[in-house]
């Protein structure tokens, strides 16, 4: 194997390499179409390698214009992948001149090029010479006839380069300093080889050189720069994407606090009672004490009473800390119903102060679901007070939230919260689950954001609409459990009710 052969076959061996990390980058993530077309363009600079190396090894003139004939259709795709690349990548580029001028200019070319002999670019290859090249002999166009419709070829190589250069100052100009870098990088990294190519092929055509055709050394520098430029762009996506995560965990532990803080009258009033009910109890038993022949079996009731009230205590307690601990999400079944009884109780207290009637009706017999129980609650925890508050304008006899749990078409468990309050304006249906936006004087703007992030970790969705009756609902789905699990008080419908003071 001689020079050439080892340097054109390394070429499209790192093309192939090329093309297969960054297809698998872009099966990943298919929005990404830059990557596609990256792929493409290394895949047809791969390809058109041993072209460029039958053009080389060629005897006679003949099976040299049919290697360049066949040359075209990888160099096609390697220009149309470059120009989506750009257009993707920097998301510029004037569309028309693209779709509508560039794209069927190359695309006549090449559908010419099958149509004439021995190819678009030459009349007639006379004769062929032998040079030099990287100590081997290679073949080369001596004697040739170029065809007088070359112009257009240098046109479309001329336009190629005018929408590169034009989406790079587009791209340039609307990103800070660290898009403009990659724009900068990316458009000298395509718009050189273009004009080397050109130049070069161009002087070949016309007689003016004698030098093989060697296209694709400069492709492989070109998706060299690019696979470089899309290397970093990825190392500093996943940093953001950690950072990202961390303020996240960040906005849930922000949030458990804020909702613990609206709760904590609740809290205290939940505690308040079993508390005052183990002080009682241990008064009577310090009476039963005293005496000199205490009824065993009173003392007992009573210490089974002081157990039972602190258990309660200890409970209340416990499921507020488990709400607030930070914690990452744990799947597995559970009854919903169950849930929505802890997050009643909750929230029993505060909807009572506030007079609000708060109502919770689940469907006899629905299956267990499938999710982390804590986030759920604290999603019910989010929906049930933003509806409170939605309500608390309202008159006294219509501030009602109710909450709702059922199957839907699809299988899925759908959880609804529905408040008697105005509704939401139809134009902030789009900004409801933006990061910090919110309509109350002293909202942080995180708990819808928070809440549809945690749905949508459940493989679920969150969205609003305003009932026709009046007032606003949030739905959200969870997945249904496996069905090797069921729920033993699903038959069962669930009804609280707190009720208005």
């Amino acid at each position: 194997m001689n020079l050439v052969t080892f340097i054109w076959s390394v070429n499209a061996a790192a093309s192939l390499v090329l093309a297969f990390v960054c297809a698998v980058a872009w099966i990943i993530e298919r929005r990404q179409l830059a990557k596609l077309m990256f792929c493409l363009t290394a895949v047809a600079t791969a390809i058109a390698t041993p072209f460029e190396l039958g053009m080389m090894q060629s005897v006679t003139p003949a099976e040299y214009g049919e290697w360049l004939r066949w040359y075209h259709l990888p160099i096609f795709f390697s220009f149309v992948g470059q120009l989506l690349f750009v257009h993707y990548y920097l998301g510029t580029g004037r569309r028309w001149l693209l779709f509508w001028t560039i794209i069927p200019l190359r695309l006549f070319i090449l559908v010419t090029n099958f149509l004439v002999y021995p190819n678009f670019n030459f009349r007639e290859i006379a004769s062929l010479r032998q040079l030099s090249f990287l100590g081997a002999q290679v073949s080369v166009v001596g004697r040739a006839e170029a065809r007088s419709w070359q112009w257009l070829a240098v046109a479309s190589m001329l336009l190629m380069v005018t929408f590169v250069v034009d989406a790079t100052i587009q791209a340039w100009r609307k990103g800070g300093p660290d898009a403009q870098r990659g724009a900068l990088t990316v458009g000298l990294a395509i718009v050189a080889p273009m004009v080397g190519t050109l130049a070069l092929n161009q002087m070949v055509v016309s007689g003016v050189l004698h030098i093989p055709i060697c296209a694709t050394m400069w492709f492989l520098g070109t998706l060299t720069v690019i696979a470089y430029e899309l290397t970093r762009e990825l190392i500093a996506n996943g940093r953001a994407r950690l950072q990202l995560a961390e303020v996240r965990s960040e906005w849930a532990q922000v949030e458990r606090v804020n909702s613990l803080g609206q709760l904590s009258s609740a809290l205290a009033h939940e505690l308040v009672q079993p508390l005052t009910a183990i002080q009682a109890n241990a008064e009577v038993a310090q009476q039963y004490l005293s005496c000199a022949n205490p009824d065993l079996k009173d003392l007992r009731s009573v210490v089974d009473d002081i157990y039972e009230d602190s258990r309660r205590g200890a409970e209340l307690i416990e499921r507020m800390r488990t709400l607030i601990k930070r914690r990452e999400l744990e799947m597995q079944p559970f009854e919903l119903g169950d849930v929505l009884q802890g997050v009643m109780s909750l929230l029993r207290h505060e909807a009572s102060s506030r007079q609000i009637l708060l109502k919770c009706t689940v469907q006899p017999g629905l299956p267990l679901a499938e999710g982390d129980r804590v986030h759920i609650s604290q999603v019910l925890v989010n929906l049930l007070t933003n509806g409170m508050d939605a309500v608390q304008d309202c008159p006294v006899s219509a501030r009602s939230v109710l909450v709702e749990a059922h199957t839907d078409a699809a299988g899925n468990i759908e959880i609804g919260v529905r408040d008697s309050g105005p509704g939401v304006p139809k134009d902030r249906f789009e900004e409801l689950f933006d990061p910090l936006f919110t309509t109350k004087s002293r909202g942080m703007g995180v708990g819808l954001a928070l809440s549809r992030m945690i749905v949508d970790a459940h493989g679920g969705r969150l969205w609003a609409l305003n009932a026709d009756t009046g007032g606003a609902i949030f739905r959200f789905t969870l997945p249904q459990a496996h069905a090797a699990h069921t729920s033993s008080t699903g038959h069962v419908a669930v009804r609280v009710q707190a009720e208005r003071s």
